[in-house]
């Protein structure tokens, strides 16, 4: 018995593996409202728009797990000189406001109507590209009942043509730290690596999905909703390797399902190099000390319990 117990402390101390990470995990740390509080927005963050003509854009809210309650949606637009008149554009929402229920997904949609006036005082000249784009901005204000938190404002610009290196822009991203697709790995360590999505443009699910490895790895969270508002969407990548695994090279890939664009690639390959389990010389000296003292400790316990074994004989 004390034997087990001694190589059952070794195993403890010594067996347990290490977790190291990337210096900017920490910086994923965001409220947990991102992924559960409402949220809504548009199909698309921009319309390109003539004089005298008619556009309709979608809104989704995504409830989630908010409701019973009412949602009640205002407009504005202007441009850079302010508010724009009813003779350059006009907009409204229908349904503007509505009642909700948890888990549900509602659809409203955004009409909007150009004037005779629409892009009259567009800057024509510009040193760069020869003219200046000229943009109507439609804020979209949410009020949920109680001033609940949500993240279902929303902005469309409507523009006379398409900006230079715009459609890169609007396209989604995924973020990977550089250099953290190659990865040395001791068998029973564990690796973190922040990942971040950047929606571009349209509202919508995002699911990752990883291929079959050797490794253990989850990402968290695996799947969310995102819209295009320049916020960053984080999730933490853990890639595992046991301590039975086999050293060598092994690889996965990592899939955004849901992104569009042009900007990034929405898979990424990952290659870690397995090792044999790392050592108790390998290790801090904590541990080792512990180990140590712990094995003393048994040592004397074992000793204490052949005695009594003893004197009863």
């Amino acid at each position: 018995m004390c034997l087990t117990l001694i190589i059952f402390i070794f195993f403890v101390v010594g067996g347990a593996g290490a977790t190291s990470y990337n210096g900017d995990v920490s910086k994923n740390d965001l409220p947990d409202d991102v992924y559960t509080a409402p949220i809504g927005g548009f199909t698309q963050s921009n319309v390109f728009a003539e004089p005298n003509s008619t556009y309709d854009v979608d809104y989704f809210f995504y409830s989630r797990g908010y409701g019973p309650g009412t949602v009640s949606c205002n407009l504005s637009a202007y441009d850079r000189y302010g508010y724009v008149s009813n003779d350059e554009l006009t907009a409204s929402m229908d349904p503007a406001v509505f009642t909700i229920e948890p888990g549900q997904i509602y659809h409203s949609q955004i009409h909007v109507v150009t004037g005779p006036n629409f892009a009259s005082s567009a800057i024509v000249h510009s040193p760069m590209y020869g003219h200046i784009t000229y943009n109507i901005v439609i804020e979209l204000n949410v009020t949920l009942q109680n001033n609940t938190v949500h993240y279902a404002d929303d902005t469309l610009y409507i523009q006379n043509e398409i900006s230079p290196g715009q459609g890169v822009f609007e396209s989604d991203e995924l973020k990977i730290p550089i250099n953290d697709t190659v990865i040395d790995l001791h068998a029973g360590d564990q690796y973190l690596i922040p990942v971040e999505f950047h929606r571009g443009s349209d509202i919508g699910n995002v699911s990752y999905n990883i291929s079959e490895t050797p490794l253990n790895v989850t990402i968290t969270p695996s799947e969310f909703i995102a819209k295009s508002s320049g916020q960053l969407y984080p999730a933490q990548l853990s890639i595992l390797a046991d301590r039975n695994l086999a050293p060598g090279n092994y690889s996965f890939t990592l899939d955004a399902d849901g992104a569009e664009g042009v900007h990034s690639p929405y898979s990424r390959t990952f290659f870690v190099n397995v090792t044999a389990p790392a050592n108790m010389s390998t290790q801090s000296p904590l541990p080792i000390a512990f180990a140590i003292f712990a094995v003393i400790v048994a040592a004397g316990i074992c000793g204490f319990c052949l005695k009594r074994v003893r004197g009863k004989g």
